[in-house]
């Protein structure tokens, strides 16, 4: 009973995040968790700025 609905669905599947209202704070998380892995190839001083930055949000 599934088939049409499955067969008609697209091909590719989607990587890119879709930002939807509850799931806002997860997003910004994840946003702040990669920001801090590319710090930390940066050296101690940029990891510590991006570990203590105040911006919560940017668009």
């Amino acid at each position: 009973e599934d088939q049409p609905v499955i067969e008609t669905q697209p091909g590719g599947l989607s990587l890119e995040e879709i930002s939807l209202p509850t799931d806002k704070i997860s997003n910004q998380y994840r946003k702040w968790l990669r920001e801090l892995g590319t710090a930390a190839t940066q050296g101690e001083g940029a990891f510590k700025k991006a570990l203590l930055t105040d911006v919560v949000e940017s668009r």
